[in-house]
């Protein structure tokens, strides 16, 4: 069982005629990003600061101005209303519990492979995950062995 913590905001990111206009130009491929303002810039990186990963927001292992190109899709460009967007729970922080399968040749590897998810999620969200328990579970059975 993995158990991930994430903090769910939501802030509503308002963009103006003029920046609708840049993202479309964007999206044609008419306008080069190094070409937006830098209220624009702040904010993509508000938009997407719950999916960019953190090391290529940081400019360390990616760069954000082409991950912005390559979701820039993401962003919706008819207008919501308030009532659509603003949630009361938007700062409301949850803790979600769940099992997945892994397949893998033998203990050890399972716990690489399992500790290599969690470097993964963690890398993706910065939110502390953490495996708390692996078990072999054979096919056809209803039963299962908790690895040490």
């Amino acid at each position: 069982m993995i158990k991930l913590k994430k903090v769910i905001t939501e802030s509503i990111i308002e963009f103006t005629p003029e920046e609708r206009e840049f993202i479309e130009l964007l999206k044609m491929g008419d306008v080069e990003i190094e070409n937006a303002s830098e209220g624009l810039m702040e904010k993509f990186y508000n938009f997407f600061n719950e999916t960019m990963p953190y090391g290529t927001m940081k400019a360390r292992t990616g760069d954000p101005l082409d991950w912005i190109m390559q979701h820039i899709d993401e962003i919706p460009m008819e207008q919501t209303s308030n009532e659509e967007t603003i949630s009361e729970e938007a700062d409301t922080r949850y803790t979600v519990t769940f099992s997945m399968y892994m397949f893998d040749a033998d203990d050890n590897a399972i716990k690489r492979q399992a500790d290599e998810f969690i470097r993964e999620l963690d890398d993706k969200y910065d939110n502390q995950p953490r495996v708390l328990e692996i078990h072999e579970t054979p096919f056809a059975t209803l039963s299962s062995r908790k690895l040490d």
